[in-house]
C-alpha cells in the first residue's frame, strides 16, 4: 500500500522494525529477520537510513546496535506513518474482518493511550476488545499472527452484544478509557467516548 512513498518493500519492512519495535535497540541480523530481509540487503538499506539521521547506531564491542533516532524531526510523522501502515491496527483489521460473529473491534488500554498521544510509558502489549459471538479460537488464531507480525504479545478480551452494552464493572472501565475503534464504530460508540481513532481507517 506505502510501496509509492518508500523506495522498496525491504525499506519500508526495516523502517517498521526499526520504529515500531518494543526493544530500544536492535543488531542488524536482528532487523534482517524481523523485516524478512536478507542480510547484505538490511546492511545496505540500514546504512542509508544512518546517514540520513533516521536512525543511530551504537557499538558494543563488534556488534552495532541501531535504533530510531527520536531526535530527527521526521521521527514522529514517520513512526505515525508505519503505523498506519504496519502497526496493529490495519493488521488487526485484516485478521478480524472476515471472523463470523465479530461485530465490533476496538484497541484499548496503554496501547490505545499511545495512539491519542496521551503520556506514558511505551506500551508492551496491545490489549484488543472483539464484541460479538465468534468463535473464541479463531480470535484467539489470529490474534496470535497478529503478535508474531508486530513483536509484541496481542491480547483479546471478548464481550457479547449483551455484555458490552452492559453496566458490568469491567466493561464500564474498558468504554471509560481511550478507546481506537477498528471495526464497527457506530456499535463501539453507543455508549463508550472514543478517545482516539484508527489512523487510516477512518
Amino acid at each position: 500500500m506505502l510501496l509509492p512513498i518508500f523506495r522498496s518493500a525491504s525499506q519500508a519492512r526495516i523502517l517498521a522494525a526499526a520504529f515500531l519495535s518494543t526493544q530500544v535497540e536492535l543488531s542488524v541480523q536482528d532487523l534482517a529477520a524481523r523485516a524478512h530481509t536478507p542480510y547484505a540487503t538490511a546492511h545496505r538499506e540500514l546504512g542509508q537510513l544512518l546517514e540520513a539521521g533516521l536512525l543511530c547506531e551504537r557499538r558494543v564491542g563488534h556488534v552495532r546496535q541501531l535504533r530510531a533516532n527520536d531526535q530527527s524531526p521526521f521521527f514522529r510523522p514517520l513512526r505515525d506513518l508505519l503505523e498506519s501502515a504496519f502497526g496493529p491496527v490495519p493488521l488487526l483489521h485484516r485478521a478480524l474482518e472476515h471472523l463470523a460473529g465479530v461485530e465490533a473491534v476496538a484497541i484499548f488500554g496503554s496501547f490505545a493511550q499511545r495512539l491519542a498521544d496521551l503520556p506514558g510509558p511505551p506500551p508492551a502489549d496491545v490489549d484488543v476488545l472483539v464484541v460479538g459471538s465468534p468463535d473464541l479460537r479463531a480470535v484467539y488464531d489470529a490474534c496470535r499472527q497478529v503478535a508474531r507480525e508486530v513483536d509484541r504479545p496481542v491480547n483479546p478480551t471478548v464481550f457479547s452484544l449483551q455484555e458490552w452494552r452492559s453496566d458490568d464493572v469491567f466493561v464500564d472501565q474498558v468504554r471509560s478509557g481511550s478507546l481506537v475503534p477498528i471495526l464497527g464504530q457506530q456499535i463501539l460508540g453507543d455508549q463508550a467516548e472514543l478517545t482516539a481513532t484508527a489512523p487510516g481507517l477512518w
